[in-house]
């Protein structure tokens, strides 16, 4: 190692002591060394041995043991200076208490607070200039669920690399069956950990791993800290916190070179403790520019059982400083210092959300209304409700629709009997193919009154088939399991994947307030497969655990969206909305306004009818539907499927139809009535997706 300034000698080429009775040589005399603080616990001192630049420190005996002259020498009689190292384990000044004594062991003298190092001018103090390279090195932003730990399944022989955090990804080489446990710990304030994180992370390997590492690229930078011709000297520092029991190593490693170890640690302490170590590195040699180049700080984890830690650190300097605490840091700068992480994720994200009418607080509820009673067809069946949504309840006449009383707006389900539920939304081929090419995040905003929240799990899906029938009660899903994930299926559905990170779960927080809390997952991707170009239908289900009986929860919005970052929907306009989801269902109702129920109403079409002749048109939906619809026609008086006759005393007894696409539809009557006749009535077209 090169020469540390941490290490203090005497400004005295060599010490000489005597006897304070005689003034004679302290012939074999001895010299003590302790902490200031903790006189009953020695401290080391060491000599100097070796050559430039490779020097050593090498720890003398305590205590030593002085000549026939009264000089200071080795445990081999070798004189020797002593060098002082006055600092703990964690970089902190700890000062010697020394003790002096003649051959018979009588004290001499004694020196306190040996030797006058201050935070003033401990070479230490640089350290209040450095500045930490890792971005997230207390894991405060994470890609898997907060509340419940990523089981990383794996078979065969290969390597798999899985983005647990932004910056952070785990390698795992494999060599059989097995998995890897990867949680996020929260630590209290109180715990008193060095350096204060909030955060610590687990990782636990399963059987038959390989190989095993957390890595975070530093782009760009080809040979970052290196020496450079003429230049810096080219030292690196890192420091790491670990748990009892644990133990990793950190390298340094270009792209295309071979690694340099900078820290190998292992805490056998007991406690949590911090690991510091620095290394000088080699001579910059990597030919990658900057356009390409970069280097990898990997984290070297063991194959066998977990290590706990945080507060990772790489910091460059121009002198060798052997131990650089870690550099406290809030979780609002960590934050901050992402930017490099999201910048280009945002730069590319389209906005919109590929859902229609889950921005609740604008769905027209145009077919049903907003208020739907429980559905008493069974246990584990689904009924549309709103635009563009599918109910699934676990129990019979379990859930309950209605917009929040709150005027939020929201989409509130209500358990009428404690119940498991879901909500399913497809979409048609086209959409269905454009959406599985390129990767996806979710974002579901909800509040619940539920006393410790509501567990719930976004999943996505595709078809290559045709979709189950909602007419039948029936949806995708046949059954959820606890957490809401769908258990069984109608239909063959096969699942989009998140890349290794596991189900998208969360759990939404009860609030007394109207705001809801974002809860956003990345990562689903199908990488280039197959179905992605030979999906009929896609499906998104929503599911959540068993709501108690008479509790609630509020849902705001539910976006799936291109690209890396999780958001609400973009701001859409009531009448934008309600257009998309006149391409499923239309009507000549006003939205929100439900036909069985509409007496009263006066419709928008109307046929003139002269005895037995036939009168007719062609009539406009206000939007091109996905598909040729089903239409209904609607009695505005008498609640039927016939047209009121205004001037006569019967109803029109008869209608036809012919559809003839998705743009509207052409119509004939014939009135038994006699005379000339005004018939009018009222209409719906409906193709939602599922019917």
């Amino acid at each position: 190692m090169a020469l540390d300034a941490k290490y203090v000698v005497s400004i005295d080429l060599e010490e000489y002591l005597v006897d304070n009775a005689t003034s004679a040589p302290l012939s074999y005399g001895s010299i003590e060394f302790w902490k200031d603080d903790n006189r009953t616990s020695p401290k080391l001192v060491y000599e100097l041995s070796g050559a430039p630049p490779n020097y050593t420190y090498t720890a003398l005996p305590n205590p030593i043991n002085l000549s026939v002259a009264g000089t200071v020498t080795d445990s081999v009689g070798n004189n020797v200076a002593i060098y002082y190292y006055p600092y703990d384990a964690n970089g902190d000044i700890e000062l010697y208490y020394i003790v002096v004594k003649n051959s018979f062991g009588v004290v001499q003298f004694t020196r306190e607070a040996w030797p006058n190092i201050v935070s003033s001018n401990s070479p230490g103090s640089e350290n209040s200039n450095i500045s930490n390279e890792l971005s997230n090195p207390q894991f405060v932003d994470i890609n898997f669920s907060q509340n419940n730990p990523l089981t990383i399944p794996f078979t065969g022989s290969a390597t798999m690399t899985v983005a647990i955090a932004p910056k952070w990804d785990l390698i795992i080489s494999h060599i059989g069956s097995g998995s890897v446990v990867v949680s996020r710990n929260a630590i209290s304030g109180s715990s008193a950990y060095p350096g204060n994180p909030p955060y610590t992370l687990t990782v636990t390997a399963g059987a038959n791993v390989s190989s095993l590492y957390l890595r975070q690229r530093l782009l760009n930078n080809p040979d970052i800290f290196s020496p450079a011709v003429g230049g810096n000297n080219g030292y690196i520092a890192a420091s790491v916190l670990l748990a009892p029991s644990s133990n990793l190593s950190i390298q340094y490693q270009p792209n295309g070179l071979s690694a340099q170890t900078i820290l190998a640690a292992n805490n056998i302490s007991g406690s949590y403790a911090e690991s510091m170590a620095t290394i000088q590195l080699s001579g910059a040699s990597n030919p990658s520019t900057g356009d390409t180049g970069y280097v990898d700080i990997l984290v070297i984890l063991p194959i066998v059982g977990s290590t706990t830690l945080s507060n990772l650190q790489i910091v460059g300097l121009d002198t060798s400083i052997t131990t650089v605490g870690y550099e406290q840091n809030t979780v609002n700068r960590q934050r901050d210092q992402l930017f490099n992480y999201y910048s280009p994720l945002l730069q590319a994200k389209p906005i919109p959300s590929y859902l229609v009418g889950w921005d609740f607080p604008l769905n027209p509820t145009q077919a049903l209304g907003p208020t739907i009673s429980a559905s008493s067809a069974g246990a584990n069946t689904s009924a549309q409700i709103w635009d563009q949504t599918i109910l699934f309840q676990s129990v019979n006449s379990g859930a309950a629709v209605s917009r929040s009383a709150s005027g939020n707006g929201a989409l509130t389900i209500t358990a009428t009997n404690a119940t498991k539920f879901a909500l399913i939304q497809y979409l048609p081929q086209n959409t269905a193919r454009e959406i599985l090419n390129t990767s996806l995040s979710a974002n579901i905003a909800a509040i619940t009154a539920s006393a410790g929240g509501l567990v719930g799990t976004i999943s996505l899906w595709y078809t290559t088939g045709s979709l189950p029938n909602t007419g039948s009660n029936n949806s995708l899903v046949a059954t959820l399991d606890a957490n809401g994930y769908p258990a069984t299926f109608n239909g063959t559905w096969v699942e989009v994947t998140r890349n290794g990170l596991g189900n998208a779960s969360f759990n939404v927080g009860s609030s007394s307030t109207t705001n809801f809390n974002d809860y956003g997952f990345s990562g689903w991707n199908l990488n280039g497969a197959a179905g992605a170009d030979t999906a009929t239908f896609f499906a998104i289900v929503v599911g959540f655990a068993s709501l108690p009986t008479g509790h609630t929860i509020d849902i705001g919005s539910i976006s799936l969206v291109p690209g890396g970052i999780p958001t609400r929907p973009a701001p859409q306009s009531p009448d934008e909305v309600l257009r998309q989801c006149q391409r499923y269902y239309s009507s000549s109702f006003n939205a929100g306004v439900v036909p069985a129920t509409a007496a009263g109403y006066l419709g928008t079409v109307e046929m003139w009818t002269t005895g037995t002749i036939y009168a007719g048109g062609f009539f406009s939906f206000p939007v091109s539907m996905y598909a040729v619809p089903t239409i209904t026609f609607y009695n505005p008086v008498n609640n039927n499927a016939q047209f009121y006759v205004v001037t006569a005393s019967t109803d029109c007894n008869s209608t036809a139809t012919t559809v003839i696409g998705e743009n509207g539809f052409g119509m004939t009557a014939v009135s038994a009535n006699t005379g000339q006749n005004r018939n009018t009535g009222a209409w719906s077209a409906d193709c939602r997706l599922g019917l």
